[in-house]
């Protein structure tokens, strides 16, 4: 929702929703040698929370295949795509 709405942080002082998350990618020890492109590629993937956002809020909300949501964000995207493939 937060790629739809202006939404806001509320004050958290007692950090009852927990800290901040990240998603990360782990491979198995000697992949980067086996797979060095695909390494390559892993560590270059950034999306940030509003990118992330558009993607799942199509999901979600207009019910769209997660293929096809990520094709169409990747279309809409190419500049930020061309950064991981570089």
């Amino acid at each position: 929702m937060w790629f739809a709405y202006d939404l806001k942080f509320l004050e958290d002082p007692e950090n009852a929703y927990g800290e901040e998350e990240n998603i990360r990618a782990i491979g198995r020890k000697g992949f980067k040698e086996d797979f060095p492109e695909a390494a390559e590629f892993i560590e270059s993937f950034c999306m940030n929370d509003d990118q992330l956002g558009e993607v799942t809020y199509d999901i979600n909300v207009n019910k769209t295949k997660p293929e096809q949501a990520a094709k169409k964000w990747i279309k809409e995207n190419r500049d930020v795509v061309e950064k991981w493939l570089l």
